[in-house]
């Protein structure tokens, strides 16, 4: 009916069940969820808004419909082009095209590649926002679950801004956050949450699951409307998050069994029940296990007869034939029994460890430059060592976004997106590529080069888990008080010079972090206040720019130079180098 309480559209979310459930949205909810994207991108009749994303992706409504009620315009990129980054960017220009959406990965991939974008914004959403910048778009991360009409909170960055680790920012208008403890209480700022939204924008629930419905809508508790009107409703979303010091949510993760892939929302339980449909398997379990630096769908299941060997590869084609890929499970893992817990259910926690060898085909190194070129591509992109030209892309975890980068890496070789998930292997691909073999780049202090093993390990942690204030290696080194300070500004010049290393930052390259050699830090002049040095010690540095601080301190008649260096390019040998010649 079109009442303000009217249905206005049903789509379709995951279901722990296995059978997804449809979220029912209504009039006034979608109304209210238009007025808050004309405001927030501020919209006008001469925007021209391109639509990149699905529309059975929820997201595509933030698109559709907020220009077409101010009668701008609406542009949809070709499916055919969807996954060709320079075909979308001649797309954005040719169209004149002012703003639009894009799933996270998506969007930073644009953003990272180019600066000639026409857009005045660009919104990004699905997946945690980290390390995103743009010179002149304005960028919206925003988030949503799609029981709340797309979009409950967004945060702005503004253009020429440098930022790790967005926040989700505050709730939309006529809407509420609130976080709170299992046992439904509202949990203190700084403390982690479920985070509840409250407002219009709420659903009406799923569509003839009235028990679901019940169990994750309710009327909220913590805002108290007149009796003549409705009680507000309340959505718990199943996220862990936290209010930030200056009153921005901050995403944690999940609290269930849900996950996201790729900007997917989906639960394991769906997964699992796929797996379940296949002959002669008795249990399936789907979990996330870390392999090779990245985060990898396993599957681990048991067969009806104990002495039977379920066909991997036959249940991989009945999966992928039955699911999206990006619910189809990297690794196929049989197990004569599965692990419990005392009361009797599967216990996640003590399925054992994946052999990342598993994912592998027998090592044969790559012979032609092109070979190499494709492998060391592959490397690169899937984050994992010694990939042999045999090897599967899409088993080692590849999907069309890596196979985006990788072609991109790659490129003038007449590879395609369509090729390396249809040819899958290095050996495969350079046989069918049209271009000229090249050499393999050489890396140096002045070109730059890929983070190592442990670097990679370092970043990762940090970016993952915002552990900006951690791997910093603080020193105080005494100085004869004869030495001026031009002295001493020289003397860590010439030690700058001699080990540049202590020069270079992280950078970006198509989404891959390289370490390159940027000015020579600075040396300030500071009094001997102990909070200010202590701040400066242990404040963490953001891994785009200088890692290292250093300042000179005179007090008491004494002469003391105070240094803290990332642990990224220094570490406890380093610091005897450092200090020696100063002692």
């Amino acid at each position: 009916l079109s009442t303000p309480d009217g249905p206005a559209y049903m789509i379709y979310t995951s279901g722990s069940t296995g059978k997804p459930k449809g979220a029912v949205l209504h009039q006034a909810g979608l109304w209210s969820f238009i007025q808050v994207i004309i405001d927030m991108e501020d919209l006008t009749d001469s925007d021209r808004i391109a639509l990149h994303r699905s529309f059975s992706f929820d997201a595509h409504v933030e698109d559709l419909f907020p220009v077409l009620t101010l009668g701008g315009s609406l542009h949809i990129i070709p499916s055919s082009i969807r996954l060709d980054l320079e075909g979308v960017r001649h797309f954005l220009i040719e169209h004149h095209i002012t703003g639009g959406g894009y799933a996270t990965v998506m969007g930073k991939l644009l953003l990272d590649t180019y600066d000639d974008l026409p857009m005045r914004f660009v919104t990004l959403g699905g997946e945690r926002l980290t390390a995103v910048y743009s010179n002149h778009i304005t960028i919206f991360n925003v988030y949503g679950p799609t029981e709340c009409t797309v979009d409950t909170s967004f945060y702005r960055i503004e253009p020429g801004t440098r930022l790790e680790n967005v926040p989700i920012g505050r709730p939309v208008a006529n809407s509420y956050y609130f976080l709170t403890d299992q046992a439904g209480r509202l949990v203190p700022r700084g403390a982690v949450g479920e985070l509840c939204f409250a407002g219009i924008q709420v659903g009406r629930g799923y569509w003839h699951q009235p028990e679901l419905t019940a169990e994750k809508f309710c009327d909220c508790p913590f805002v108290h409307q007149p009796s003549s009107i409705s009680p507000l409703k309340m959505y718990r979303t199943g996220d862990l998050c936290r209010w930030s010091d200056d009153g921005q949510m901050e995403y944690i993760g999940r609290m269930d069994n849900q996950v996201k892939i790729r900007g997917y929302r989906i639960e394991l339980g769906e997964v699992e029940s796929c797996a379940s449909r296949f002959e002669g398997i008795r249990q399936a379990v789907a979990v996330i296990k870390e392999l090779s630096g990245s985060n990898t769908l396993c599957l681990y299941y048991t067969a009806e007869e104990p002495d039977k060997t379920i066909d991997a590869d036959e249940l991989r084609r009945f999966m992928a034939h039955t699911l999206a890929d990006y619910m189809v499970p990297a690794t196929y893992t049989q197990w004569d029994a599965m692990p419990l817990t005392p009361n009797g259910k599967i216990d996640r926690q003590r399925l054992p460890a994946v052999d990342d060898s598993l994912l592998h085909a027998d090592y044969v190194a790559p012979e032609s430059e092109l070979e190499k070129l494709i492998v060391s591509g592959f490397e690169k992109v899937l984050h994992q060592e010694k990939i042999s030209v045999n090897d599967d892309f899409v088993r080692l975890g590849g999907d069309s976004l890596n196979a985006l980068k990788l072609v991109f890496s790659l490129g003038e070789q007449g590879i395609t997106v369509a090729d390396v998930l249809s040819l899958r292997t290095p050996a495969a691909i350079a046989r069918h590529a049209k271009g000229v073999s090249v050499n393999l780049d050489k890396y140096s202090i002045e070109s730059g080069c890929p983070l190592n093993n442990s670097q990679m390990f370092i970043y990762n942690d940090i970016v993952k888990f915002n552990k900006y204030d951690s791997y910093l290696i603080p020193f105080v080194i005494p100085i004869d008080k004869s030495y001026t300070d031009d002295q001493i500004r020289n003397a860590l010049d010439v030690m700058f010079t001699a080990h540049p290393v202590l020069t270079m930052h992280v950078a970006l390259r198509d989404g891959v972090p390289y370490m390159e050699k940027g000015d020579k830090p600075a040396v300030m002049k500071g009094s001997l206040n102990p909070l200010k040095i202590l701040s400066m010690l242990t404040s963490g540095f953001d891994l785009y720019s200088s890692l290292s601080r250093h300042v000179i301190v005179r007090a008491l008649g004494r002469c003391y130079l105070v240094s803290v260096i990332h642990h990224l390019n220094f570490d406890a040998v380093s610091t005897n180098v450092f200090c020696r010649p100063f002692l």
